[in-house]
């Protein structure tokens, strides 16, 4: 299987190289794809381009993790912290220290357990936010110029829940593909 790829932003418009680009850099004998896997004169009026901001993209993702394992190890600290109070409390008979003990563990241990189940789901609520994303935007596209209204509104406030989304939140994840399902708009995949 051969395969080849763009190294910049492809489409047409303002932002594609020549205000048309096809071509797929990865293999300079290639050239533009545009004929030959899309009827041209169609894809001329679709003005935009696809691309993959890395970085961005990367940052977002990163920094979802980095809050989600900061949570946890305060999760487990305050687990440590709990233990310890249940100790001097046995230690020295206070019921009291063992109950407040008891209650700091448990909560050291669900927000050690959440973080850990943050993480392990991220992926997938990554996965979710950049389908519906996409979805979202082929809407959006698809909408002539000049008909801006009510649902061009609603697409752009759901465009704004992809962000928590994109950062691991499984949660927000669910709600925003419940909400671009709700608006009628299907979700190859879900």
């Amino acid at each position: 299987m051969y395969w080849c790829a763009s190294t910049d932003k492809t489409g047409a418009g303002a932002d594609a190289e020549g205000g048309f680009d096809w071509v797929m850099e990865s293999d300079p004998n290639v050239g533009s794809i545009a004929d030959d896997y899309f009827h041209k004169d169609k894809l001329i009026l679709w003005q935009n381009t696809a691309s993959w901001d890395i970085g961005g993209f990367v940052a977002d993702v990163g920094k979802g993790v980095v809050d989600v394992g900061v949570s946890g190890v305060k999760g487990a600290a305050k687990g440590v912290e709990g233990t310890i109070d249940v100790a001097a409390g046995v230690a020295t008979g206070d019921r009291e220290k063992i109950k407040k003990g008891v209650y700091k563990a448990g909560d050291g241990a669900v927000a050690a357990a959440g973080a850990a189940a943050l993480v392990a789901s991220g992926p997938t609520a990554v996965a979710t936010a950049v389908a519906c994303e996409t979805a979202i935007q082929r809407v959006l596209d698809s909408i002539p110029h000049g008909k801006e209204g009510a649902k061009v509104r609603k697409l752009k406030q759901l465009l704004n829940q992809v962000k928590a989304a994109k950062k691991g939140d499984a949660k927000a994840a669910w709600n925003l593909l419940r909400d671009v399902q709700r608006n009628g708009i299907r979700v190859p995949g879900f």
